[in-house]
């Protein structure tokens, strides 16, 4: 289930590390089309302009992942309920057993 209310405190952690992966490729990367092939450095009194656009191509990118990695679970989900009931009742599988 997803939503606010299935949100854990691990989420915080993936979403932290999700921001500042996303902000490395803008800022330092040039990986932006709307700021181009530039690093960006906070400190350096860049605009207002340009910081909301670092921020709003980091929220798309994370957003993006999030979508993903949402739409994958969803479609997988038979498999992880079948990978944790046999986990569950085995303990540990050989990759050949994952696969079956």
């Amino acid at each position: 289930e997803f939503g606010k209310d299935a949100v854990t405190g691990g989420a915080a952690s993936d979403l932290e590390k999700a921001t500042s992966i996303a902000t490395q490729m803008i800022t330092r990367l040039g990986m932006s089309d709307k700021i181009g092939r530039r690093v960006v450095v906070r400190e350096q009194g860049n605009s207002e302009t340009l910081l909301k656009t670092v921020d709003d191509e980091v929220r798309m990118i994370v957003e993006e992942a999030y979508e993903n990695a949402k739409d994958l679970i969803t479609k997988n989900q038979a498999k992880h309920k079948a990978l944790a009931e046999a986990l569950l009742k085995y303990e540990t599988l050989t990759s050949d057993e994952m696969r079956d």
